[in-house]
């Protein structure tokens, strides 16, 4: 008694000490634009599951403890004379923020505790501060090492809050950790000035089992002890989820739609990618709370190891940490950020006149984060396009339809400077009315209210599958009327092949395709 009071004493001005002493933890900083910090001082990599007991249930709540802490880890920054510890930064384990029951080494046991495992990540610290030559102002060493979780003497365990890891840097750094499908990734990335390295990167220590004989109290058959936790085993086979149900994206369309008119409400030259990526975050934020790290299928536990996620969704799960220690396919329901904006900026160049063309563009870390994504995607699928829309029209007239706003990125200069090669009389309705509508001096009307539609056209310049417009367009295709899309116009090969000679596909940048393709719909 008298011992566990000593203990609790000490403890206690521990803990009060660094409060006091502490400085308050770095904030997190996005990914600069130039290369502030673009020397890579030391890596240390080391894999999320054991040969041995990669199906244990604890095993898996540490993996889901590792997508929890590296969040408040990664892309923290500090001065010269920074100092990190790791409690002031990842805060108390809990499970109202997340955390799960994982694995902890106790008395020669390995056993359920909350927040267990996140030794692996102080441990991979340690490793990245030692290869940095940074000083160590605190360190512990495990009373046992797990299997291949940390080289032997270069671990560093952690306790909520008495027992902490800490260091200070001698020179700028920018911490980076992240989970792979496999691994978890420190590394520490410093400033290169005037060509002088800071140090030279250490090769990474190979983990090798060491086939240490270490209890796991899911397993264990001692019944007399108080932390005997048995449970069912994993199943062997993994489970897959897909992110996003129909029932999600209607409801998102509709809180996007409000945001956007809510932001032009406020400020009408606001731009829009903000508003839209601010609605990704919080969809994908609320979207990740529904991905558990064990789902029951058939009366088995298994592990969720892969995901199926939207491509706009795929940078703010990633910032969730719903991404660690999993693959993932992507589905393609828009273009990639890159390739969207090189086609917008080639379109505001040829049209500088449109106010609309230059209202959609991400930040450039945003759209390096989703173009490393991507390539570490192990499938890019193509989003299914809208379900067709019934429509009442008849053929034939000078009537031409344009299914969408007129808007710069949708192909709306691409039309006028079409027609204005054209000698003849036709009549331009669009789908709705904006910023660049009135003074092509077009008329807004619906598609089911027009009586004769002679074609329909749509030369994007960017657009997604599940677009309103790309659903009114295979609508009028479906009824009958001729359409001529742009290249960019997500058609697969199938779809063009069932249309036949109804569609014609042409380069959004070629008005004098696009006025043949006309006129051979709408004869002088």
């Amino acid at each position: 008694m008298l011992a566990h009071l000593i203990f609790a004493v000490r403890a206690s001005m521990l803990r009060l000490k660094r409060l006091v002493g502490e400085p308050p933890p770095p904030r997190k900083k996005p990914i600069p634009d130039g290369a502030a910090f673009n020397l890579l001082v030391s890596e240390v990599r080391a894999p999320l599951r054991d040969t041995s007991d990669a199906n244990s249930r604890l095993t898996v709540g540490k993996i889901e403890n590792l997508r929890r802490a590296v969040l408040a880890i990664d892309g923290i920054e500090f001065e010269a004379g920074g100092r990190f510890s790791f409690w002031s930064q990842v805060g108390r384990p809990t499970r109202r923020r997340g955390f799960v029951e994982g694995r902890e080494i106790r008395e020669g046991c390995v056993v359920p505790s909350v927040g267990g495992g996140l030794c692996q990540l102080s441990n991979a610290l340690y490793g990245a501060a030692l290869d940095a030559n940074f000083p160590i102002l605190e360190r512990h060493a495990h009373s046992r090492a797990i299997t291949r979780s940390a080289v032997v003497g270069r671990d560093a365990t952690v306790f909520w809050n008495y027992i902490d890891f800490r260091f200070q840097t001698t020179f700028p750094l920018r911490i980076s950790a992240e989970l792979s499908a496999d691994e978890l990734i420190v590394q520490f990335w410093g400033q290169q000035k005037n060509d002088t390295r800071l140090t030279t990167l250490q090769p990474p220590t190979p983990f090798t089992d060491h086939a240490l004989d270490i209890r796991d109290c899911t397993t264990c058959n001692r019944s007399d002890c108080k932390r005997n936790s048995p449970a069912r085993a994993i199943a062997t086979s993994a489970s897959h989820r897909v992110v996003a149900t129909r029932t999600t994206a209607r409801v998102d369309r509709v809180l996007r739609s409000f945001a956007v008119r809510w932001g032009r409400l406020r400020d009408p030259l606001r731009p829009l990618a903000p508003i839209h990526l601010r609605q990704d975050r919080r969809l994908a934020h609320r979207l990740a709370r529904q991905i558990p790290h064990l789902k029951n299928e058939g009366g088995e536990l298994r592990e969720v190891t892969h995901l199926t996620v939207p491509l706009r969704l795929l940078v703010p799960l990633a910032e969730s940490g719903a991404l660690g220690g999993r693959s993932y396919d992507v589905l393609l329901d828009r273009q990639p950020l890159a390739e969207l904006h090189r086609a917008l900026d080639a379109a505001a160049k040829r049209w500088p006149l449109s106010e609309t063309l230059n209202d959609f563009r991400a930040p450039p870390d945003y759209v390096r984060r989703e173009e490393r994504l991507l390539a570490n995607a192990r499938l890019r699928l193509v989003a299914p396009g809208a379900a067709p829309t019934a429509v009442t029209c008849k053929k034939g007239g000078n009537i031409l339809y344009f299914p969408a706003s007129p808007l710069g990125r949708f192909g709306a200069f691409a039309l006028r400077d079409a027609l204005a090669r054209l000698d003849r009389d036709i009549a331009v309705v669009t789908s709705g009315m904006a910023t660049d509508g009135p003074r092509l001096g077009w008329q807004a009307l619906p598609l089911a209210h027009l009586a004769e539609v002679a074609v329909v056209v749509f030369p994007a310049v960017v657009v997604g599958p599940g677009s309103p417009a790309m659903a009114l367009f295979r609508a009028a295709l479906n009824a009958g009327i001729p359409g001529i899309a742009s290249e960019s116009c997500p058609f697969s090969a199938e779809e063009r092949a069932e249309y036949g000679p109804l569609l014609t596909v042409v380069p959004w940048a070629d008005d004098e395709a696009l006025a043949a393709a006309i006129s051979t719909h709408i004869p002088q």
